[in-house]
């Protein structure tokens, strides 16, 4: 009966005081609402943290506020970058400013300011904390697209070269092929020629070498050697002994 009576009560009233009775249930314009008041939240969270950063004098709160900044998109607050790049060249903490390149390291996308910031801090810094956070931090940009502008000593880029141009060649003459030279295509496929080999010359019988034929005179003994005569010997004449 109750609900009986609610309908016929919005039946008969007329169009504005239904609406001003039951308002609409706005859910996509309060989600839209409480995203702005999200929106206005963050913004002013983002520029208490900078003022942090830039003037609180305690160490510990300005590392917080380094780490909290690092959550923040740098495309959406667009004064987060710059102010961790100012943290890396001019906070007097080491620790922040290790904290401050690492951040800058993590966040996407790469900016040409901040990776040469790195570099300058992995050079010149005092603190090897801080010179290492760089350097992964520059490991990270490289990953992400960046791309150095001057020589790096722990990540080196060499120039590329220019664009070879295209060489104009002439076209080449095309020869004409005899028709009595053609060969017929073979059913089947087109198949590659092979180099035919070279005619074999005919062979040459030897020549026939006949055998010397023997002479039949006799020839010439060799002379003689003539043999010096030798004188004999005188022998002296021996008297007979005498009776």
């Amino acid at each position: 009966m109750v609900r009986t009576g609610i309908a016929l009560m919005i039946l008969a009233s007329p169009l504005s005081e239904v609406q001003a009775d039951f308002p609409r249930l706005g859910i996509f314009r309060s989600r839209k609402k409480d995203e702005a008041t999200s929106e206005k939240e963050k913004t002013a969270r983002v520029k208490g943290l900078l003022e942090s950063l830039r003037s609180e004098p305690d160490e510990k709160k300005r590392l917080a506020a380094v780490e909290e900044l690092s959550d923040y998109d740098p495309r959406t607050h667009v004064e987060v970058l710059p102010a961790l790049i100012a943290s890396v060249k001019q906070d007097p903490a080491a620790g922040v400013r290790a904290l401050a390149a690492e951040a800058i390291g993590e966040m996407k996308p790469v900016n040409q300011t901040a990776g040469v910031a790195l570099e300058q801090t992995l050079t010149n810094d005092p603190s090897e904390s801080v010179r290492k956070s760089a350097q992964q931090a520059l490991w990270q940009y490289h990953l992400n697209g960046y791309r150095s502008q001057g020589a790096n000593p722990s990540l080196p880029q060499t120039a590329e070269p220019p664009l070879a141009q295209a060489v104009k060649s002439a076209p080449k003459a095309v020869v004409a092929t005899p028709v009595s030279q053609t060969r017929p295509v073979p059913r089947g496929g087109v198949y590659q020629q092979t180099v035919e080999p070279p005619i074999a010359k005919p062979r040459v019988a030897p020549e026939t070498v006949s055998p010397p034929t023997p002479s039949m005179s006799v020839p010439a003994l060799p002379p003689v050697p003539v043999v010096p005569t030798v004188p004999s010997p005188i022998v002296p004449s021996v008297p007979p002994p005498q009776s």
